[in-house]
């Protein structure tokens, strides 16, 4: 790869499963010997940007201040910052499809980004109407699932490449040989509500328990023990918890 640098940027100060993807993603670049590092954003100078649980990812940070853009260089956003993007206008932009729902410039918001470049027109600065220039057919796009596939395909978008996110590391380093005795539990996620799942735990003859404050490695353990995982709430991109329950059999 030479000198090329490969910058990702990352929400700051937030545990959650987009931002562990981009810590991830980053991760197993270095592996393979790329010259990537994350960039926080949103970040507060008196707080440490990075959450502690993602140290296991061994993080390469630079500050958005150091970020060179030329040719060579390559700058990814998730598809719900993407705006950041149009900061840069010579390095290789990437965006990340972790969902569709979270996407910062959908159709929806075209008609009042036409009003402004309007405004712009008729009296604001070139240097300003640069930032609206950018858009998904400018970029290479990467998704992470076959949802938001289809759903590039249908803005005739022409560069898009598949890039589906791991479970966590502490999930992929354990040995699972699918050999456990499993108890009559069924787990589900409360931070996704549905009426279906409410009517469902009014069945007093199933054991249904929630998956929360729960570190990596007791959640191991509780996907090991139960039987079956359900889940009717939205799903704004391929979610983990499905995914970890079902490596976990």
């Amino acid at each position: 790869m030479g000198n090329k640098i490969i910058y990702i940027f990352c929400p700051a100060n937030l545990a959650s499963g987009w931002p562990e993807a981009l810590h991830q993603l980053r991760y197993y670049m270095g592996k393979v010997n790329l010259n990537a590092y994350l960039v926080y954003f949103n970040t507060m100078n008196d707080v440490n940007p990075m959450p502690d649980r993602y140290k296991i990812y061994e993080p390469k940070v630079k500050n958005i201040e150091e970020i060179v853009d030329v040719e060579s260089n390559i700058v990814i956003a998730p598809e719900s910052s993407s705006i950041l993007l149009n900061n840069y206008n010579k390095m290789k932009k990437c965006i990340w499809w972790l969902s569709v729902d979270y996407y910062d410039n959908p159709p929806q918001k075209r008609i009042r980004k036409i009003k402004n470049f309007v405004k712009i027109l008729l009296g604001m600065k070139k240097k300003e109407v640069d930032r609206f220039q950018f858009s998904i057919h400018d970029c290479l796009n990467l998704c992470g699932s076959k949802y938001t596939y289809k759903f590039l395909k249908k803005q005739r978008v022409k560069e898009i490449k598949y890039l589906v996110e791991p479970i966590s590391k502490e999930f992929l380093d354990y040995q699972y040989n699918g050999n456990n005795q499993r108890d009559n539990i069924i787990l589900y996620n409360p931070a996704k509500p549905s009426k279906i799942m409410d009517r469902l735990l009014e069945c007093n003859e199933f054991e249904f328990k929630p998956i929360r404050d729960y570190s990596p490695y007791q959640l191991i353990d509780v996907y090991r023990k139960a039987k079956l995982y359900i889940d009717f709430g939205n799903f704004g991109g391929p979610e983990r918890i499905p995914k970890e329950a079902v490596f976990f059999g």
